[in-house]
């Protein structure tokens, strides 16, 4: 993690570019994005690897929503999890020392 937080965040769906999905990422990060959320709802290692690859040459942050195991075995910055996805402390257990969002809809979610 190169950047500081409190910039530009991207939620990041490849599937959802209307042209070329990494052209587009690329122009998001020449733009002055700092960080980026990998969203896919499948699991795709390549994917992820790829985004990671042209983030950090730009010095940008990476997370990835839902699919924690992945985040932490190909070393995104970290993760990001809704209520039913992975429970927050098994995947704070998973990313030790790196992000982790949580989303939450209610004072006694938070």
């Amino acid at each position: 993690m190169t950047r500081t937080l409190g910039m530009l965040y991207l939620l990041f769906t490849p599937d959802l570019c209307s042209g070329d999905p990494w052209e587009t990422l690329e122009q998001a990060l020449a733009g002055g994005v700092g960080m980026v959320q990998w969203r896919s709802s499948r699991p795709d290692p390549s994917g992820i690897a790829r985004c990671l690859y042209i983030c950090r040459a730009h010095g940008v942050t990476v997370l990835v929503n839902d699919h924690v195991d992945l985040a932490a075995q190909l070393g995104a910055d970290g993760a990001h999890v809704g209520q039913g996805d992975m429970p927050a402390k098994k995947a704070r257990g998973k990313l030790v020392g790196r992000i982790l969002g949580v989303s939450t809809h209610n004072l006694e979610q938070l």
